[in-house]
């Protein structure tokens, strides 16, 4: 069986790194999943808890390192734009988390991700007001055709798979259970979030109105970087310093979170909790320390070897969403649900995402995905009741 799983994963993993950067996040997910689940067969007490605990680890790890590629991504635009090897700007920002984050743990991460909010806040305001002191807004309606205007400007299908698949992630997200879980009471973990959404919203507006700014006056700049050309060329130099520093700020502010989400899955429950629960402090310290090394690595070779930062997201997503949605929400709201179809629910989705990265063409993949997923967990749940249910 360990024979069997070996082979089959590194010609899975192999095969999907052949076939290019779109394929990247699902070939890294085949280890994350098969390691933990061949070392706890080897060990010969590995029950269908801790293999159920193994998937939805791997899955949540996958999603945190597509996450932290991403930003890594945007990070290296900016050395980019500034004139710097992008490559080595990334590795700088891996290494400058992965410092504070073994460090400080949580703590340190709280206490700088505080630090960065407000720095965000205060440098794309500072932004706007600059762009409305110089006539920007008047600057867009003149200089950019009517099409710039248009609420959606691409295909529906595209919009749809930008959209949907994150805000699917939110109700299964690790990051988003772990500050609902340190809220202090009820209170505070309902209206945290609607506070948090309310005050969001400015700032998915303000760097569009930035970006269109940018296009009016460097029309022939690249799209992608049209923030940091406005930024470099159009703002005074405090205001850019700030602007620089927010991006940075944005981009370390989710990788810290994403590694410490990995280095908690595997070290506390996948390691810990299923594979050796003797393990003592010193140990679960260095392989912290490894944990959070490696997934540094992994994110970014992922970035390195990515295009577009919004198809990695995409990906990114959707394994997440076909791997564990069923199966977490299901778990919430049908007292049926058993071990066994959550399992089945997360194999079911987890295959619809590799044949598609595999080549079969599946329309609508982050959806399409969910169908399978849901009837494995119904129909597995309903035929392995517990026989006490089934006597009820």
């Amino acid at each position: 069986m360990l024979a069997l799983i070996g082979v089959l994963g590194i010609g899975l993993f192999i095969y999907l790194l052949a076939r290019g950067r779109h394929s990247m996040i699902v070939a890294f997910i085949v280890p994350i999943l098969l390691i933990p689940i061949a070392c706890g067969l080897y060990t010969g007490n590995f029950s269908l808890k801790d293999m159920s605990a193994c998937i939805t680890g791997g899955i949540q790890n996958t999603a945190s390192l597509g996450i932290m590629a991403a930003q890594i991504m945007a990070g290296c635009a900016l050395f980019e734009a500034l004139g710097l090897n992008p490559t080595l700007g990334g590795i700088v920002m891996a290494v400058v988390v992965f410092i504070y984050c073994s460090i400080s743990g949580m703590w340190g991460v709280m206490i700088t991700d505080s630090v960065q909010t407000l720095v965000i806040f205060f440098s794309t305001v500072f932004c706007i007001v600059i762009v409305a002191m110089q006539g920007g807004f008047d600057a867009i309606s003149a200089a950019l055709p009517a099409s710039a205007f248009d609420p959606v400007p691409f295909s529906g299908e595209r919009l749809v798979m930008m959209l949907v698949p994150g805000a699917l992630n939110g109700l299964i997200s690790g990051a988003a259970y772990q500050r609902t879980a340190s809220c202090k009471d009820e209170k505070v973990a309902f209206w945290s979030p609607i506070i948090a959404a309310a005050a969001l919203i400015p700032f998915v507006i303000m760097p569009v109105v930035i970006g269109m700014y940018g296009k009016a006056l460097f029309p022939d700049a690249p799209t992608a970087s049209i923030l940091f050309t406005v930024v470099l060329q159009d703002m005074p130099p405090i205001v850019a310093g700030l602007m620089i520093a927010a991006v940075l700020s944005a981009v370390m502010s989710t990788m810290d979170i994403g590694l410490l989400n990995v280095t908690a899955n595997t070290v506390n429950d996948i390691y810990f909790k299923t594979l050796n629960p003797m393990a003592d402090e010193k140990k679960l310290g260095r392989l912290s320390a490894i944990v959070t090394l490696v997934s540094g690595v992994i994110a970014l070779i992922l970035a390195i070897s990515s295009s577009s930062i919004l198809s990695l997201l995409s990906s990114t997503y959707s394994i997440m969403n076909a791997g564990a949605l069923v199966m977490v929400l299901g778990g919430i709201f049908w007292k049926k649900g058993t071990k066994e179809g959550a399992i089945a629910s997360a194999l079911c989705g987890m295959a619809m995402i590799i044949l598609n990265k595999c080549g079969v063409q599946i329309p609508y993949i982050a959806f399409t995905s969910l169908i399978p997923a849901l009837i494995a967990y119904i129909v597995v749940s309903l035929a392995t009741q517990p026989k006490n249910a089934e006597a009820k």
